[in-house]
C-alpha cells in the first residue's frame, strides 16, 4: 500500500508537478498532545508541559514523483520525491546510522552538528531517497526542549525524505511500573537502565509515525515496509524478542511474508547489534545473547544485512553465521557514530568475523540495484568513504530468475 508520513504543524498544502493543488486540514486523528504525566517515570513525569503534535497524510502514488508542500503561516516550501513502487528494479539509496543526539552548541553531543551537515552535503552532491536513524534518537532524557532541539536538528533532511526510526535504550529505557508504556510491554527488558530518563518511548511514539497496519505490528517499536527492492524489517532490542515472545513471533510472521521475487533484499534493523569487537564486553555479552535469540531465524530466512548503532564506533562484519565467515552468512554494519562522543575500539581487529572499523563520526550510504548492494561508511569530517563493500544477491533467491 503507498505510504508516506510527515509530521507537521498546523495544516498543509500539497502540490505535485503538474498536478492540482490537495490540502489535509487538522483531523482530529491526526492531532495529539503529549504531557509530562504521560510519561513512565522520573524525571520525565515531573516537568510540566505540554506539547502539541500535528501530522497530515498524504495519499500519493508510488511513481517517484515530485511533490511540494509548506506549512500553513510559512513561506518556505519543502520538496520530496514519492517512493518507488516495489519491485526488483526498483533501486535507490539511502543513509543509516545511530546515536546522534541533538545538534547544537547547548548539548554535549560533540559529532552530531558534523553528522547534520555531512549528511545535507551528501545528499545535495549525491542524493538519497531513504534516511534510517537506528535507536538512540535525541538523547533528551526526559526533556522535551531537548526534543524540539532534535527535530530542529533533522529539519533539513527529514523535511524532505521518509526518516525512519528504530528505538534505543535512550529512547525507551526506563525504571517504573510500566502504565503508561506506549508499547503495551509493561516492563523494560532491561530494567535497571532509566536511560531514557522515564520516557519509556512515549516521545518517540507520539512524534515518528512510523508504518503499521498489520496485525501485531507496533511501531515504532517493531514494524517493516518495503521500500523500492528492499524489505525492511525493524525490531526493538529494548524489549524480548526470544523465543516464543510476542515480538518474535511477530518477527517470525513478518519474514515469512516477504516476497523475495519483489524485494530481494531483505534488511533488519535493530538498535544494540549481535556481532561487538572489543573491549565492549557487556555490549559483546548482549550481543552473543541476541544472536543466539535471533541468528538462526535470519538465516533460515536468508536476511543479508543488519544495521544497528548502540556501540559508538564504526565496525562491518563479513557474511558471518555462528561467528564464522560463509557464503551463506549475514553482513553487520554498526554505526553509532551519528554524534555522541566516541567509544574505544581495540587496536586491531582480533575477531575472524570483524573486517573494517574505524573509530570516526560518519554515516552509512548504501546504493541499491536489483543484484548488487554498495555500502560506503563516509566520514563527517571530511566526507571521504573509509570502507567501501557491495554486497550481491543470495543465490536462488527467487526461483523466478533462475
Amino acid at each position: 500500500m503507498p505510504w508516506y508520513r510527515q509530521p507537521l504543524l498546523r495544516w498543509l498544502k500539497a502540490r505535485k508537478q503538474g498536478g492540482s493543488c490537495k490540502f489535509c486540514r487538522n483531523d482530529p486523528c491526526l492531532f495529539a498532545h503529549v504531557q509530562g504525566e504521560d510519561m513512565c517515570g522520573e524525571p520525565a513525569n515531573e516537568e510540566v508541559f505540554t506539547a502539541y503534535l500535528h501530522k497530515a497524510v498524504l495519499k500519493i502514488n508510488v511513481d517517484q514523483s515530485n511533490w511540494w508542500y509548506q506549512i500553513q503561516g510559512s513561506n518556505r516550501v519543502f520538496k520530496f520525491k514519492s517512493p518507488p513502487k516495489t519491485a526488483s528494479d526498483s533501486g535507490f539509496s539511502f543513509i543509516a546510522f545511530g546515536d546522534m543526539g541533538q545538534a547544537d552548541d547547548e548539548h554535549n553531543y560533540p559529532g552530531a552538528g558534523e553528522t547534520v551537515n555531512a549528511i545535507a552535503q551528501e545528499m545535495r552532491h549525491r542524493p538519497v531517497d531513504l534516511l534510517i536513524h537506528a535507536g538512540d534518537l535525541s538523547y533528551a532524557s526526559g526533556s522535551h526542549h531537548g526534543w524540539n532541539h532534535f527535530m530542529d536538528s533533522i529539519e533539513p533532511f527529514a523535511s524532505q525524505v521518509p526518516y525512519m526510526v528504530s528505538i534505543g535504550n535512550y529512547d525507551y529505557g526506563y525504571e517504573g511500573d510500566g502504565l503508561r508504556d506506549p508499547s503495551g510491554a509493561g516492563v523494560s527488558w532491561f530494567p535497571d537502565e532509566n536511560d531514557s530518563g522515564g520516557e519509556c518511548g512515549v516521545m518517540s511514539a507520539a512524534r515518528f509515525s512510523m508504518p503499521g497496519a498489520r496485525k501485531g505490528d507496533k511501531p515504532p517499536f517493531w514494524y517493516s515496509y518495503n521500500y523500492g527492492n528492499v524489505h525492511f524489517t525493524v525490531i526493538s532490542s529494548e524489549h524480548d524478542c526470544a523465543p516464543g515472545s510476542e515480538q518474535y513471533r511477530w518477527l517470525e510472521r513478518d519474514l515469512s511474508s516477504v516476497d523475495r521475487c519483489k524485494t530481494p533484499w531483505l534488511a533488519l534493523v535493530l538498535h544494540r547489534p549481535m556481532y561487538v569487537v572489543y573491549p565492549h564486553e557487556e555490549n559483546r555479552q548482549i550481543g552473543e545473547e541476541l544472536r543466539a535469540m535471533l541468528e538462526p531465524l535470519l538465516l533460515h530466512h536468508r536476511v543479508d544485512l543488519t544495521i544497528a548503532g548502540h556501540v559508538h564506533t564504526y565496525f562491518r562484519t563479513c557474511a558471518v553465521a555462528s561467528g564464522e565467515c560463509r557464503e551463506e552468512g549475514i553482513t553487520h554494519f554498526i554505526a553509532g557514530t551519528g554524534g555522541h562522543e566516541l567509544t574505544s575500539m581495540k587496536k586491531g581487529l582480533t575477531d575472524s568475523w570483524a573486517v573494517e572499523g574505524c573509530n570516526d563520526f560518519g554515516f552509512l550510504r548504501f546504493d541499491v540495484s536489483w543484484d548488487s548492494l554498495q555500502a560506503q561508511f563516509i566520514r563527517t569530517v571530511d566526507g571521504r568513504a573509509v570502507d567501501e563493500v557491495t554486497l550481491r544477491t543470495k543465490k536462488g533467491i527467487c526461483n523466478e530468475w533462475a
